[in-house]
């Protein structure tokens, strides 16, 4: 018996489960770590204090329910292109991310073992994490997500059976080292130990009369990426001084054809250099921290382009 297990599947409609979803659209998550799916309910409190009680706490409530939850994941070829696109692809006018219906089964520690089955529809990415470094087990995506909990079900054992262990990815998982020859800031660089990629979505909660959001509304994004490089001279501070205008790529390459992937992050070429911080420890190398930040390219209409390609 599994102690807990996850599925996750494109919707069509946002809340709306979808049943007939193609095989690419859906897939079951291996839960390789602590913690890593959670779904909860959070109230957001009001506090009324009174002077008569010498400014302390007299009443509170919570008429609304932010519902919200994350996912921590090894990233897997065959699984990157509805992971990634969900947090990072925006289309139609008004721009919007599509949706995911999370299924949820955990075991409850009692004498019966009880497993508990839950479904999250409606979920939306507000931050996305990739990342990776050269003593890691694998690029690891981190996401916070928010929920409608109107679409909220309980499912059971028919809806969702205890998925076969062949039913996980058997392809090896994206590593730290698919980025080989191809991270670009600013020109073509070698030499890095660690890379991550940030994307921060601004997600606005509808209320309105009801308890519970009615509809969750993508607002706009903060997206760039941090990069440990050996320190070998001060070009990025450079960078970073004058405000210069860069180009910024990071492609993962997996496989071989015709079982070829890749990732793609373009983040076009009005990449701003942020920040370099220097590490210069007693007994181990030099390294800089160089962040940048994306903005939008006025050639290319975006701040950033996702191409994920390979048989899924």
């Amino acid at each position: 018996m599994p102690r807990e297990f996850l599925y996750v599947t494109k919707e069509a409609t946002p809340g709306t489960f979808d049943a007939a979803a193609a095989a690419g659209d859906k897939f079951v998550i291996r839960l390789d770590r602590s913690n890593a799916f959670n779904a909860l309910d959070k109230p957001r409190w009001w506090v009324l204090r009174d002077m008569a009680g010498s400014n302390r706490k007299v009443q509170a409530g919570n008429e609304q329910v932010e519902s919200a939850g994350s996912l921590s994941t090894i990233l897997y070829p065959t699984q990157a292109a509805l992971l990634i696109n969900w947090a990072c692809t925006i289309s139609g006018d008004p721009p919007e991310q599509y949706t995911l219906t999370f299924d949820h089964v955990r075991m409850m520690e009692d004498a019966s073992n009880t497993l508990v089955y839950r479904r999250y529809v409606g979920c939306k990415c507000s931050t996305f994490k990739l990342a990776a470094n050269n003593q890691g087990d694998g690029m690891v995506v981190r996401t916070d997500y928010g929920f409608m909990h109107m679409g909220e079900s309980t499912i059971t054992v028919v809806d969702r059976p205890t998925p076969a262990l062949s039913t996980y990815p058997s392809i090896k998982p994206y590593v730290f080292q698919n980025l080989a020859g191809n991270l670009i800031l600013g020109g073509a660089r070698t030499n890095f130990a660690s890379v991550e990629i940030n994307v921060g979505n601004i997600i606005f909660p509808f209320y309105d009369e009801s308890r519970y959001p009615s509809r969750l509304s993508w607002r706009g994004r903060d997206a760039g990426a941090s990069v440990r490089f050996r320190l070998k001279d001060q070009d990025d501070r450079t960078a970073m001084i004058a405000a210069t205008d860069r180009t910024m790529e990071i492609l993962f390459e997996a496989g071989t054809t015709p079982n070829a992937y890749s990732c793609n992050f373009d983040f076009h070429d009005a990449v701003k250099t942020m920040t370099v911080e220097e590490d210069r420890p007693l007994d181990a190398g030099f390294y800089q921290t160089t962040g940048a930040d994306a903005h939008i390219d006025l050639t290319d209409g975006t701040d950033m382009t996702v191409t994920v390609a390979g048989p899924v």
